[in-house]
């Protein structure tokens, strides 16, 4: 996360996001410099190893080694789209936090788990009605210029 944002706009967030009315009266993340993450990911619950990050847009992978349940946090808003797995077996993403990030819970032994963003069919839909109509109007001025 950048800490460097404006304080005249609010960038879109997921619901439920703790937020407050900053000194300019808009709204704004309910945090402070201290509370900003340096880690790509943190074990919240438990005693895991974690090994092997690997962060991308859109892409995370990394291997956690624990003797008990532990339940990790990710650095990534949880926003429709988010699919994860562990060992190959589809994961319930949970994001019971105040900036809904994404949480999995990993059972004890040794594991790889990965996740990955992907479209929903409504973003493809909008997707694909954007590139419609582009192709569209410059169709139209075209013909308009050939007129």
């Amino acid at each position: 996360m950048k800490w460097r944002t404006s304080d005249s706009s609010f960038e879109y967030l997921h619901r439920g996001v703790k937020t407050i009315i900053g000194p300019l009266g808009t709204l704004v993340i309910d945090i402070d410099r201290t509370r900003v993450k340096t880690q790509n990911l943190k074990v919240v619950r438990g005693t895991a190893i974690i090994t092997n990050e690997n962060f991308s847009p859109g892409n995370f992978s990394f291997m956690v080694e624990s003797d008990k349940v532990s339940v990790v946090e990710i650095q990534q808003t949880n926003f429709v789209g988010w699919k994860a797995w562990i060992n190959g077996q589809s994961a319930i993403i949970g994001d019971n936090n105040p900036y809904r990030l994404l949480t999995l819970e990993i059972p004890p032994g040794v594991h790889k788990v990965w996740g990955r963003f992907s479209d929903t069919t409504a973003r493809k839909i909008g997707n694909l009605t954007s590139i419609s109509c582009i192709i569209l109007l410059g169709a139209f001025f075209v013909w308009k210029k050939k007129k």
